[in-house]
């Protein structure tokens, strides 16, 4: 049913015959676009008699009986008081230039909110002038509810996800706060604890060269395995911190495995000799010369070696090493295989054998003591060089264990040689070389200063770095050796200092602190190399002849 009411009385001095022929024509073109169109809602206004014609659908989606009179201020009156002013200005607009628009908003029917989408076009006639605007009311309130509950749940989840970025972002600076502090501790606690080992180490070193009673020098072999021992656990830990920190930075370069195991050999062989083990050694195809971090292959292969000696008491090890497979013409995968006749482990204690702190269980820390740190390290060394840490195991059977690690191979001619001349033309420190040694601490002092001059150096010492510049700024030195630590002005400022002045002096860092970033600051303050605490007389004497060889002029 169609309902049409004039909105005025209009007086434009037209003929009741031209009115009634004008309304006739008005209900029929209503029908015909009503006809035509599908939306709930639909409206015709006739310019000419400024007369709104609603379908039933309309009254009803706008809550308004059929018998009201209706004008334009009907609609506008149900508007939302938030949308009415852009909706009137389309309906302006669309009044005085006939320009059509579709728009959403909201009307209040009967105390609820309703969303409408709203459409309209223009009818023209032969002069393109508008004669009739007509459109749809579409109630659109359950589609706008969705994207409304969709908007607020993305804008919800938006909100979360910031939050969650926040925390994020709160936790990395925690966890990077905690790390820095975590390395420094480990920094401070390394030097403090390298320092009394050096002095334990080195005087026991120096003793060691003067006593001849077989008792005394046992006693003395005992202190050095001891004090090694210990310097073990505390290497261990550092190595598990860098490791953590993702500061443990691998070395590539050419290496002999020959040579290598012949080192690790060397190691284990007197810990083999005292519990009248058997070890055999067996290298099965493998090349000469590999390119890799010997010293971190070297650490992996000490600990296997040594648990497999710790925990056999009968029987014997036996070490095999073997290409696991060709890569390419110039890289392979390498195996280590370590197996012993030892006490085995069961499928439960194999699955906690790698975690930090850990062992087979409580009784093996009674048994045969140990912090539990070795093989997690030794994995975690394997997985950084892009290998392999695996083990095999049967109760009261032994156990296996295959280190696989990818490597390059390097047999050239030249590179033999170099390895060749390295190992025999040793270069020793020049004898009499006039050395100043900065270092505060009472005992590392007078072994420093025995170490050196045991080498046939001319010493000088300094209790701090101010004395230290002031000494460079007097006198010529051949080396400078500065400690990290001291008090009054450290070594780092002492070489910033000499460097400002004296460009050509070696000088060499001397300290306990044993990070990556440590020997970075040494660098970066003009130090030429760096010695780490506990001191190795053949360490040390290496370092001097880098710097000083007796060849030099």
């Amino acid at each position: 049913m169609v309902t049409a009411m004039k909105i005025d009385k209009d007086t434009n001095h037209k003929t009741n015959h031209q009115n009634i022929n004008h309304k006739i024509d008005i209900n029929k073109k209503f029908l015909q676009y009503a006809h035509q169109v599908s939306h709930a809602g639909f409206w015709y206004f006739d310019v000419l008699e400024n007369q709104l014609t609603w379908a039933d659908e309309t009254y009803e989606l706008l809550g308004i009986p059929k018998n009201q009179k209706i004008k334009e201020q009907t609609f506008v009156d149900l508007i939302h008081p938030d949308d009415k002013d852009y909706v009137v200005k389309y309906w302006n607009n669309y009044k005085d230039i006939g320009k059509g628009y579709t728009i959403t908003h909201r009307v209040i029917v009967n105390k609820h909110i309703k969303w409408l989408e709203a459409k309209s076009l223009v009818e023209l006639n032969d002069r393109q002038e508008v004669v009739a605007l007509f459109g749809t009311l579409e109630d659109v309130t359950e589609r706008i509810n969705e994207q409304i509950d969709a908007e607020n749940y993305r804008l919800k989840l938006e909100d979360i996800i910031h939050d969650k970025a926040i925390e994020l972002d709160k936790s990395k600076i925690q966890a990077e706060k905690s790390s820095q502090i975590k390395s420094s501790f480990l920094s401070n606690m390394s030097h403090e604890i390298r320092t009394p080992m050096n002095a334990i180490i080195g005087f026991t070193h120096l003793l060691e060269q003067k006593i001849t009673d077989p008792e005394q020098k046992e006693y003395i072999d005992r202190i050095n395995d001891a004090s090694k021992h210990l310097l073990g656990i505390i290497n261990d830990i550092l190595d598990l911190s860098k490791i953590e920190a993702g500061k443990m930075i691998l070395e590539e370069r050419p290496f002999k495995l020959d040579k290598l195991i012949d080192e690790v050999r060397s190691i284990v062989i007197e810990m083999v000799k005292v519990k009248k083990l058997y070890i055999d050694i067996e290298k099965i195809d493998c090349p000469e010369v590999i390119i890799g971090d010997s010293n971190r292959v070297r650490q992996i292969l000490i600990n296997l070696l040594s648990n497999a000696v710790k925990f056999t008491d009968t029987g014997g090890i036996s070490l095999v090493l073997f290409i696991d497979k060709k890569i390419d013409d110039t890289h392979v995968n390498i195996s280590f295989k370590v197996k012993d006749t030892g006490i085995g482990m069961t499928e439960d204690q194999q699955k906690r054998l790698f975690q930090e702190f850990e062992q087979a269980d409580s009784s093996t820390t009674r048994l045969y003591g140990g912090t539990g740190l070795g093989l997690s390290i030794s994995k975690r060394l394997s997985e950084l060089m892009h290998g392999t840490l695996a083990v095999e195991s049967k109760l009261n059977e032994g156990s296996e264990f295959i280190l696989t690690i990818p490597v390059e191979i390097d047999e050239l001619e030249s590179t033999l040689k170099n390895i060749d001349l390295e190992e025999s033309q040793a270069v020793m420190p020049k004898a009499g070389s006039k050395i100043l040694l900065a270092e505060d601490n009472f005992l590392s002092q007078k072994l420093a200063h025995r170490i050196l001059t045991n080498m046939g150096m001319q010493v000088t010492v300094a209790n701090n770095g101010k004395i230290a510049v002031d000494l460079v700024k007097s006198k010529p030195f051949d080396l400078v050796i500065l400690d990290i630590q001291m008090p009054v002005m450290d070594g780092i400022e002492a070489a910033k200092q000499i460097r400002a002045f004296n460009k050509e002096t070696p000088i060499l860092a001397m300290t306990a602190n044993a990070f990556v970033e440590d020997k970075a600051l040494c660098l970066q303050a003009g130090m030429n190399d760096y010695i780490s605490k506990p001191i190795d007389p053949k360490s040390l004497s290496r370092a001097l002849s880098n710097w000083i060889p007796e060849d030099n002029k």
